[in-house]
């Protein structure tokens, strides 16, 4: 009986200690593989600043690649004091991720993506919530995290160009192309126009919108044979930004209506269209564009 309980004591003792160093070692596991892939934001670019520009891009840096389709309205938010969501489009280029603002469309710039003189908090859902953003690897966002940043009010600065990043600041917009014809497409016949008339443009960048309401563009009446139109003969334009393009269409519309089979041209000189530097369109790739009402 004595050896019996020699050898069985031992074991009975032995085996709680074990299931314990066990657990512990799972643990030590568990916490070394949380730490090293769990996703993490490094840096915010605009955070707590009061001077962020209306189509500002919000840039955010991660500890690793972000997966794209982890980003939605459960994982990520921006909201003005009010509640009021941010407008725009998520871009993802590896660690770095970038919010884009929807540029004001209309003249009084009121209707954008942020708001002027405003306050805006942006809450990226981490750990423990069930929905977070994640790494290409499937790592979590480790915790969750809040930044707060506000826009230019609007009386900062000098109107109409000063409350906005102007994309390209080295140079001004070029045409892309009229009525979905890349402008090296175009022959010498130009373009033949049906139904209403349009003629929509085709940027390289945002078009201010100040700069599209307040212009007067117009058509100038060819002669027969081509010949140049005097100054007097033109048709006026009714211009306006194509909504949820970016800035980037404006749709041309004729006031009057436009004779069948008579030639037209749009010249380039006579557009003021302006970026959001303020900067006119490039005119070193077209002189005019031919345009004639289909029969």
């Amino acid at each position: 009986m004595v050896i019996k309980a020699i050898f069985r004591q031992p074991w009975r003792a032995c085996f709680p200690l074990g299931g314990l160093a066990l657990l512990a070692a799972c643990s030590l596991l568990s916490a070394c593989v949380t730490e090293e892939d769990v996703l993490e934001v490094v840096a915010f670019q605009q955070a707590g600043r009061a001077d962020v520009r209306l189509n500002e891009p919000l840039t955010f840096r991660f500890s690793g690649s972000v997966d794209p389709t982890s980003i939605n309205s459960h994982t990520v938010t921006i909201v003005d004091d009010d509640g009021s969501p941010a407008v725009g489009r998520w871009q993802v280029t590896g660690n770095e991720v970038r919010f884009w603002p929807d540029p004001p469309g209309d003249e009084e710039l009121y209707d954008g993506g942020l708001g002027f003189g405003t306050r805006y908090t942006i809450v990226f859902a981490g750990y423990p919530c069930s929905q977070t953003l994640l790494s290409i690897e499937g790592s979590r966002l480790g915790r969750k995290e809040s930044f707060v940043f506000s826009t230019l009010d609007r009386g900062n600065g000098t109107a109409p160009f000063a409350p906005f990043v102007d994309p390209v600041p080295d140079r001004g917009p070029k045409l892309l192309s009229v009525n979905g014809v890349a402008l090296g497409d175009i022959g010498f016949a130009g373009i033949e126009l049906s139904g209403e008339a349009e003629i929509v443009l085709e940027f390289t960048e945002p078009i201010h919108p100040g700069s599209v309401f307040r212009q007067e563009a117009r058509l100038h009446i060819q002669r027969a044979g081509s010949e140049p139109a005097a100054e007097s003969e033109t048709l006026p334009l009714r211009c306006a930004l194509v909504p949820r393009a970016g800035n980037l269409q404006v749709r041309l519309s004729p006031i009057l209506p436009l004779e069948q089979g008579r030639c037209y041209d749009l010249r380039i000189e006579s557009l003021e269209f302006r970026d959001f530097g303020g900067k006119r369109i490039q005119d070193d790739d077209f002189s005019y564009i031919q345009f004639r009402l289909g029969e």
